[in-house]
């Protein structure tokens, strides 16, 4: 089986300025998430996992993120969920393998080629309905997602730059409070 992304998924109450308001809690932590290989556009998640429990309430929690890196890193992707969820104190977030089914159309012919998206842009849809949006400028290279290399010599604005820190000593460029820095 061939893995379109290998990385985190989180819960948050909101999404503001490019970033999931993640749950304030030491017990939080996000978990693995793998999608696997992409058949015409359409790809579904391998394994099931649980968030949680929770060690202080985390009130309404009503969107997800797919991010690179357990802590820190990129938000890649980002959607409502389907119904948000209240999460009290020692509550949970589970979900089951094959849960997470999206739709790619931009993808849906030949997914070896490169493919880029912009931060912002809705690049995938659930099955009921609810887009996801990405978090940090984007691209499928040899059918992996990631987020989009920035290299020397291209245009590069704000805009287009995560809001996140990248994992230290990776050489990417970030917003940092309005300031370009490099990780």
């Amino acid at each position: 089986m061939a893995i379109f992304f290998n990385g985190w998924l989180g819960y948050g109450t909101a999404v503001q300025n490019g970033s999931l308001l993640e749950p304030i809690d030491s017990s939080y932590s996000r978990r693995p998430f793998i999608l696997g290989d992409l058949d015409s556009g359409i790809v579904s998640d391998v394994g099931s996992g649980t968030v949680g429990p929770a060690a202080v309430a985390w009130g309404s929690i009503g969107y997800a993120g797919i991010f690179d890196a357990n802590a820190s890193g990129n938000l890649l992707l980002w959607m409502p969920i389907q119904l948000p969820v209240l999460v009290p104190l020692g509550g949970t977030i589970t979900s089951g393998s094959g849960g997470n089914r999206f739709f790619f159309p931009d993808l849906q012919g030949n997914h070896h080629t490169t493919y880029v998206w912009p931060a912002g842009a809705s690049v995938a849809r659930t099955f009921d309905g609810r887009f996801l949006t990405a978090g940090v400028s984007l691209q499928v290279t040899g059918g992996q997602l990631a987020a989009q290399s920035q290299t020397f010599g291209t245009t590069v604005t704000m805009g287009t730059l995560p809001a996140a820190q990248p994992v230290s000593g990776t050489g990417l460029l970030w917003n940092n409070g309005g300031i370009i820095s490099i990780a």
